[in-house]
């Protein structure tokens, strides 16, 4: 008898870490892939990568986080899941002053609103059958903020609050809760977020690849970890700044000088 798929669905899945994850999971198999992004035709692009792999079913669904209707609609055409990976998100990394309201709410709306609502109801799903894994994307600019990324550090916080009280709250109903928060990774998350490359060049310069990230984070599913945090020197300027905040806000602003 043939085992039943593992049903992962997976938001941001056109690009990115969102689309390496659904190639690797593809690669090991016996999988229903779920795919969610704006860009359908990317969708399918990586959904046909995907089903060339044996004993592998993707379904694609065109999806703006940041819409509450366009989430309400998903979650009407999905219904039992075993893995929920919220990877949707985008930054602008900019001075303060620089945004309008608009920017921030739209920011918001995806990074956080529009992952909060997703989550509340597979969550809600999960605690009924006792089983099921969440998974969220955020950031180290979440764990420590930076000069030119003040929005993008809020949705990241908030959501790394949200996410380490849901864990608590669904411990006792077997449902694995873990955050992943990389470095700058190579994506095209920064030609859109750092048209001039000035924050990455503040933060070395140096990005992590995809395919380590998404490596990383099948392995801390697999282990059921409470959070997956990298590249190691960036974890490391975290500890330094939660010990010796005032030290790490001079080393900060010597960076971005």
């Amino acid at each position: 008898m043939e085992n039943s798929k593992q049903k992962i669905l997976i938001t941001g899945a056109s690009s990115g870490l969102g689309r390496e994850l659904a190639h690797q999971y593809a690669q090991k198999g016996n999988v229903e892939l779920i795919l969610v992004a704006r860009r359908k035709e990317a969708l399918e692009k990586v959904s046909k990568k995907c089903e060339a792999f044996e004993n592998v079913k993707t379904r694609v669904y065109s999806v703006d986080i940041g819409s509450q209707e366009q989430v309400e609609n998903l979650l009407s055409s999905v219904k039992d899941i075993d893995i929920l990976i919220n990877g949707a998100g985008y930054g602008i990394m900019k001075d303060f002053s620089e945004f309008s309201d608009h920017d921030v709410v739209n920011m918001f709306d995806t990074n956080v609103i529009g992952t909060i609502q997703l989550t509340t109801e597979i969550a809600k799903r999960m605690r009924e059958k006792k089983s099921g894994t969440i998974v969220t994307i955020a950031s180290l600019a979440g764990k420590i903020a930076t000069p030119k990324s003040s929005v993008y550090s809020a949705t990241k916080f908030a959501l790394i609050g949200y996410f380490n009280s849901l864990r608590l709250e669904l411990k006792k109903d077997n449902v694995h809760v873990m955050t992943v928060n990389p470095g700058p990774v190579a994506t095209n998350f920064f030609n859109i977020a750092d048209e001039d490359k000035s924050y990455q060049k503040a933060m070395g310069g140096k990005t992590l690849t995809p395919k380590l990230v998404v490596s990383k984070i099948i392995k801390g599913i697999e282990q059921k970890k409470r959070e997956v945090n990298l590249p190691f020197k960036l974890v490391l300027a975290v500890k330094i700044s939660q010990l010796f905040p005032r030290l790490s806000d001079r080393m900060l602003l010597r960076m971005f000088k």
